[in-house]
């Protein structure tokens, strides 16, 4: 989220870009709002919204990290059963492997913005020639 604060009285314009690797939080979507709210509003200065924005994104994850993952693994082994009509089997790969790349992407993507880049593209081909292999005949 790009966000930019104007002054008025130095005719000035401070861009900041919001981000945070890994998560989405709505809770703090809705705090970024309100802390532009009150700017734009003019009931909060930029120095102090720069200041909650900062200490927004230093905030700790709501959810551990061991409970994403278990989410991530039953989020997809649902989307496997509900709208693929997967197997058991299918169904536990697909949530292992959901619980992996959610894991890599937490730990591994978070630390540089280069690798989260190329994490994502690499784990979207990946997960969909996993998924074409076992959906393929091989017999």
């Amino acid at each position: 989220m790009v966000i930019s604060f104007r002054d008025i009285t130095t005719g000035t314009n401070e861009v900041h870009i919001v981000r945070a690797a890994g998560r989405v939080a709505l809770s703090a979507l809705e705090k970024v709002y309100i802390i532009f709210h009150y700017v734009n509003e003019d009931e909060m200065l930029p120095s102090e919204a720069t200041t909650q924005l900062e200490e927004l994104l230093a905030s700790p994850p709501i959810y551990p990290l061991w409970l994403r993952c278990l989410l991530s693994f039953l989020s997809a082994t649902l989307i496997c059963s509900l709208a693929f009509g997967g197997s058991i089997l299918d169904c536990v790969v697909g949530g292992v492997f959901a619980c992996c790349l959610q894991f890599l992407g937490l730990k591994g993507a978070s630390n540089s913005t280069i690798y989260a880049n190329v994490y994502e593209c690499v784990k979207s081909t990946a997960y969909s020639a996993l998924t074409e292999c076992a959906n393929s005949d091989l017999g």
